[in-house]
């Protein structure tokens, strides 16, 4: 095979050989860190995917996330690291820790400025001693992980000799300023055949500008890869190798298409370069100015769940043993179902690391048993449980202010 189709394929190819979202490993991992970030399961996923093929292909370099928030994606990185790595490496930890910076007026989702919404200046406090470190000491990879706290346009520059070359890198500082400063500073330490996972580029206005921004200065064309609603990645190609366009090539006459009103001539060559390049997201949002999608209708959090004065989200870990996995149920449900202000209480149980129907028979078994054998009588105050179904970063933003307390199990 010619050198440079070889590395086309190499760039573009998914981490396909590693096992699937269900394996046993990540839904261990899932479950450890699920309190601790606000990742969908595919961005974990993802993320995961893609540590472990740079340890098991040896590619060099550290990990470095930017906006690490409570650190369960840091801790989730080092895990791989610790079990897969061939060579020592660091799981580098950027954000303020003490809450999310000023946005500028690029920095909006859907036109609504970022400061009306509830993620705004302010939010997403996250002490390390309370969250990071608490995870890594779960996980036992404190050894693993370096917190780097402080501005992004300070502590990049400060540590980028520090963290030398960099294999992965997890950009997911919202803003725009902040994704300006992660690849101004960071890009170019990333080594050929890097790996670079973009948290926002979906959600926020001025993540995808910055993004468009960077990609037309350095005419680097990033092949971006869609892995949710918000979530994208790409592979950095070796500049001593020349990149091939056969893609881009397709994707420039796909355009040209499309303005001169072929449809169909546009969907067949749409159709053939995500058979090269599957997920690939220019095509996909080709694809979807051709076939508009009618838009999905708001849901209604409060309403949807039943939520209540005083509402609790529990994290049970469905990856242990039958027998443990009841005895932490019941313990739960029965303090809910007998808790004096029952009757003002919402349970949330979250099935992020597990099948819903699963979680549904495993909660229904344990309630019947409450109610046929102990009779815990929570007469007519009765309490609301609800399984948590996987949420949006929409969802998650409407939910998060609503929560009392969370219980990891």
């Amino acid at each position: 095979m010619p050198k440079s189709l070889y590395h086309h394929f190499l760039a573009n190819a998914a981490p396909t050989w590693i096992e699937d979202s269900q394996s046993e490993e990540f839904q261990s991992l899932l479950a450890a860190v699920r309190p601790y970030t606000l990742l969908s399961r595919e961005r974990l996923f993802s993320l995961y995917a893609l540590a472990k093929q740079i340890c098991i292909d040896d590619i060099p370099g550290n990990f470095v996330e930017c906006g690490t928030y409570r650190g369960g994606t840091a801790a989730m990185l080092a895990s791989v690291v610790r079990r897969y790595s061939l060579r020592p490496r660091k799981v580098y930890a950027f954000d303020t820790f003490e809450g999310m910076p000023e946005p500028t007026e690029f920095d909006r989702h859907q036109g609504i400025p970022a400061n009306d919404t509830d993620w705004g200046e302010g939010t997403l406090k996250a002490p390390i001693d309370e969250y990071l470190a608490v995870v890594c000491n779960a996980l036992d990879v404190r050894n693993f992980v370096v917190a780097v706290p402080g501005l992004f346009a300070d502590t990049l520059s400060e540590n980028k000799a520090k963290i030398g070359a960099i294999a992965l890198l997890h950009a997911d500082g919202d803003w725009y300023e902040s994704t300006m400063d992660i690849f101004n500073n960071l890009y170019d330490s990333v080594v050929a055949e890097g790996f670079i996972q973009i948290d926002d580029y979906g959600h926020w206005e001025g993540c995808r500008q910055a993004i468009r921004e960077i990609d037309r200065r350095l005419h680097a064309a990033f092949s971006l890869r869609r892995i949710d609603n918000t979530g994208v990645w790409f592979r950095k190609s070796d500049p001593a190798i020349p990149d091939c366009n056969y893609w881009r090539n397709l994707y420039g006459i796909a355009q040209i298409s499309y303005k001169q009103g072929r449809i169909a001539e546009t969907q067949k060559l749409v159709r053939s370069i995500l058979k090269l390049v599957p997920d690939l997201l220019p095509a996909e949002e080709l694809l979807e100015a051709i076939n508009p999608q009618p838009q999905t209708p708001q849901i209604d959090i409060k309403e949807e769940y039943r939520l209540r004065e005083i509402n609790l989200i529990a994290f049970p870990d469905w990856n242990q043993p039958e027998d443990q996995l009841e005895a932490s149920l019941i313990e739960l449900l029965t303090q809910i179902l007998t808790h004096p202000d029952r009757d003002r209480l919402c349970l949330l149980i979250d099935t992020s690391n597990t099948d819903p129907e699963t979680a549904d028979l495993a909660i229904s078994s344990v309630l019947m048993y409450l109610l046929t054998e102990t009779d815990p009588d929570p007469g007519d105050a009765e309490p609301e449980i609800t399984l948590l179904k996987p949420l949006s970063i929409d969802q998650w933003q409407q939910l998060l202010p609503e929560i009392s307390a969370q219980i990891l199990m």
